[in-house]
């Protein structure tokens, strides 16, 4: 072979881009006669094992796990797809004083050896606000399903309950008649059989209006989707501290923040408003409203 057949070899074979030739100086690697370029032009990655620094990577194959949804995952996917279709979602927001909650979250734990009482949480006492206040606003407590508007003179309140197989929410049957203690101790039990798949299905239909908490995981605001049919759901949020001006002065407090999600469809904003009012004076003053029955 004589040195005009060796350039034209080398002439012949595809071209290498500058950051390959760079990576066979380097490497001392011979390039392959084809490479993954436009018109067979070697690039890096054809180089090396992996791609190189710098090396165009956007045609190497990207690792990804597939997962089908099935069981209740499926149902939860299919049901939140139904929810923001067939509903017109707003969401207003409102936060209320936690001072009273708090106080009597410690004194009940204080005294629940004492007392034989159930360890009841924040959670139980919006849970028990929320059955006490709703029925004096019942265009809240109802469902919209093909056209029919239907409001409820009882509240079955259902409550989002996290579990190793998904979202489920188990409903309190008429929760307005349950006692605090009543809702802290069935609230409990149906979440630990709903995480343990043992839960009846008939607990998990038939709700009026729902309460998601995200407040626990330290969660400040969330637009929470509602359980279609139900029209309105109810967020709640983390206690934290916000500044408030009373008497001239500006003072920190305590605040438990409130999303409530309704169907703008048959409820109106103002209505839906009048509501979380009424529940945040009822939060605020929890001890006269747990006197009250």
């Amino acid at each position: 072979m004589i040195e005009r057949d060796v350039a034209a070899a080398a002439t012949a074979r595809p071209p290498l881009t500058p950051l390959a030739k760079a990576v066979a100086a380097e490497t001392g690697k011979d390039a392959p006669e084809t490479g993954t370029g436009v018109g067979g032009r070697v690039r890096a990655a054809d180089l090396v094992e992996g791609p190189a620094p710098g090396a165009d990577v956007g045609v190497l194959p990207v690792e990804y796990e597939e997962v089908e949804l099935t069981g209740i995952r499926k149902i939860i996917a299919s049901r939140m797809h139904e929810s923001l279709q067939k509903t017109a979602q707003l969401t207003i927001n409102m936060t209320a004083n936690a001072a009273s909650l708090q106080t009597m979250r410690s004194r009940v734990k204080a005294q629940a050896e004492t007392l034989g009482m159930p360890n009841i949480t924040i959670n139980d006492m919006i849970l028990f606000a929320v059955s006490r206040t709703l029925l004096k606003h019942r265009g809240l407590n109802a469902t919209m399903a093909d056209g029919v508007y239907r409001t409820y003179g009882r509240v079955n309140l259902a409550f989002a309950c996290n579990t190793p197989r998904g979202l489920m929410v188990p409903v309190l049957f008429n929760a307005d008649r349950l006692s605090l203690e009543a809702i802290s101790a069935l609230a409990k039990d149906y979440a630990e059989q709903a995480r343990a798949g043992s839960i009846n299905p008939d607990l998990l239909n038939g709700g009026t209006i729902t309460v998601s908490n995200l407040g626990i995981l330290g969660v400040t605001d969330f637009t929470p989707v509602l359980n279609y049919p139900q029209v309105a759901i109810l967020g709640v949020n983390g206690i934290r501290v916000v500044p408030v001006r009373r008497d001239g002065e500006v003072v920190f407090e305590d605040h438990i923040g409130l999303s409530l999600t309704i169907n703008h469809q048959v409820i109106d904003g103002w209505n839906a408003g009048l509501y979380l009012r009424d529940l945040c004076q009822a939060i605020e003053n929890f001890g006269l409203l747990l006197m009250q029955g």
